[in-house]
């Protein structure tokens, strides 16, 4: 789901769905595998079951920073870690949640670092030293994303029904995103900072004005909202439905430009090319596709490869173009091998092995030489992005304390 992927069943789990659940520890099991079950397949409910139920240090978040030399990862562990980009070293562990992180994103400077958390709140640090700048609290619900905007002022969190809006440095809300009816847990800036955007299960992506809050329009579908992306400029939004089976691309006023169609199933992931020319997506049947942003023809169709019986999908499929804008990355695929493909034939340029377990996240460094990938293993690894060549695993150890399920 949009540039940042974890499995459905983070954006379930309430103390609601606790405290009414007749299974011990309070249904966290059950609502994950079920909703593993409808987003990805049978397959992802077996593959996401286990990992609800145990402590493994699951990483769910790895990015570079804005210059390339240092990882950003984070896991189920409850830390987020920043590591030498170049020899793996970890350089900090920042620790200051009481549960899982679900994610973590860096500034545009590189600077500061947001995390995300199932202990309902999100923490800003300082990415040189480790230390906790602002502390934002008051979430009703289990955080699922934080973003900053591109000056790195405010920051965007998605946390059960609604989206917070915070000023980041004195953790002052400056507006509750509140207009949707069911679970949300997906909200991000436009690049510019100066939209936002919601999405979740009650059918709508809201755009908001992303310096105070007010809404500016409602996009609807027939049911719940899989994915809403930016485009480069900001000025255009493709959103796409989990009954759909087709993307959409609007303005920023809510009116519907094109629909972009002829995928399997529901469209769990897309992107948009570096120059907002083209768009990839990629459906919950593993096919991909490349369209003209424009005119909405399709460029390029890449049937899905063949699914492996040995492997268990955790996740829905993800793509992102490489930063020139002449390769495309799929993540989590039916077979479980990430690939790097050529933009404009379609060419196999690298397969890589299936090492770490379910893939959950990829993207490429801001050169576009090398691609770190986030498992369900607790690791996340770093490649060659031109000759496929594994130069980095970066473990997250396990953290012996009470977290899910306590």
């Amino acid at each position: 789901m949009g540039p940042d992927v974890t499995c459905l069943g983070f954006s379930v789990v309430t103390e609601r769905t606790r405290r009414h659940s007749p299974t011990p520890g309070g249904g966290y099991r059950w609502i994950v595998a079920w909703l593993c079950l409808v987003s990805a397949g049978p397959l992802a409910a077996s593959a996401c079951r286990p990992a609800a139920e145990d402590r493994s240090p699951k990483v769910v978040t790895a990015a570079f920073s804005p210059d390339g030399s240092r990882i950003l990862t984070a896991g189920w562990d409850g830390t987020a870690k920043l590591w030498d980009a170049e020899t793996g070293t970890e350089l900090l562990r920042l620790e200051g949640h009481s549960d899982s992180v679900t994610h973590a994103s860096f500034n545009h400077d590189g600077d500061r670092v947001v995390t995300a958390s199932f202990d309902g709140t999100a923490l800003v640090w300082d990415a040189n030293r480790g230390n906790v700048l602002s502390r934002l609290e008051g979430h009703r619900g289990k955080v699922m994303k934080a973003w900053f905007s591109l000056d790195g002022e405010r920051v965007v969190t998605a946390a059960g029904m609604q989206g917070y809006l915070w000023d980041a440095l004195s953790a002052r809300l400056i507006a509750a995103l509140a207009d949707h009816t069911s679970l949300m847990g997906h909200a991000r800036f436009s690049p510019d900072g100066e939209l936002v955007v919601t999405w979740g299960w009650d059918g709508t992506a809201r755009i908001w004005n992303g310096r105070d809050g007010e809404p500016r329009a409602v996009i609807r579908h027939d049911w719940g909202v899989a994915l809403a992306v930016f485009s480069p400029a900001g000025d255009r939004i493709l959103t796409a439905g989990r009954q759909d089976r087709a993307a959409r691309l609007w303005s920023t006023d809510g009116e519907e430009i094109l629909t972009l169609g002829e995928h399997r199933s529901h469209v769990t992931d897309a992107a948009f090319s570096p120059d907002g020319s083209r768009i990839a997506t990629v459906d919950a049947a593993g096919a991909t596709f490349v369209w003209d942003a424009f005119t909405g023809d399709a460029l390029l169709t890449l049937e899905a490869p063949a699914k492996d019986p040995d492997y268990l999908r955790c996740c829905e499929a993800e793509v992102a173009f490489s930063p020139d804008g002449e390769r495309i990355l799929i993540v989590a695929p039916p077979d479980g091998r990430t690939r790097i493909r050529n933009a404009a034939t379609g060419d196999e340029l690298i397969v890589l092995d299936r090492r770490g377990g379910g893939a959950v996240h990829g993207s490429f460094s801001p050169h576009g030489s090398r691609l770190v990938v986030a498992h369900w293993d607790g690791t996340a690894r770093v490649w060659d992005a031109t000759g496929g060549e594994e130069l980095l695993v970066l473990i997250h150890e396990q953290v012996q304390t009470a977290m899910r399920g306590r």
